[in-house]
């Protein structure tokens, strides 16, 4: 484990995670923004999953456990009006979770801007998504990557 702590951004919300991954604690703060960025989260109540690169290789935390993500898993992202459901099934990761609220709210809000879910089902499978470092895949006016 290279940081044990790391700075996350919701890229649906203003809002900015330290991550504590030995423990497992989370702390959310709104007003200050970290001076690095070294992933993205999504909150729900309990939920919490995070997507962030270590030593050159995406990783996914859920649950308080770390895996790798690859192109060959068997990633799905279910659309049923505003319900979605993103399965991971290698790792029996399953979210469920409504559609954000702000997609389309003004030009830097589609769906692959303001949904994680998305974003990554957009680029999981792509040379491009391990080849570079989150700051250029994931580039929000919010997160300075």
């Amino acid at each position: 484990m290279k940081n044990k702590i790391l700075y996350l951004s919701n890229i649906e919300i203003f809002e900015y995670c330290t991550l504590d991954r030995v423990k497992g604690t989370a702390k959310y703060q709104k007003d200050e923004r970290p001076n690095k960025i070294d992933g993205l989260y999504f909150k729900q109540n309990e939920l919490f999953f995070a997507l962030y690169w270590e030593n050159n290789s995406p990783i996914i935390y859920f649950d308080r456990q770390e895996y790798p993500l690859k192109k060959t898993l068997d990633i799905e992202l279910i659309k049923d009006g505003k319900n979605r459901k993103f399965i991971i099934k290698d790792y029996n990761i399953y979210i469920e979770y409504k559609q954000s609220i702000y997609i389309d709210m003004d030009v830097w809000s589609n769906e692959l801007d303001v949904d994680l879910f998305c974003k990554l089902m957009e680029s999981y499978k792509t040379d491009e998504f391990y080849d570079n470092k989150p700051q250029k895949l994931f580039k929000f006016p919010w997160t300075k990557g």
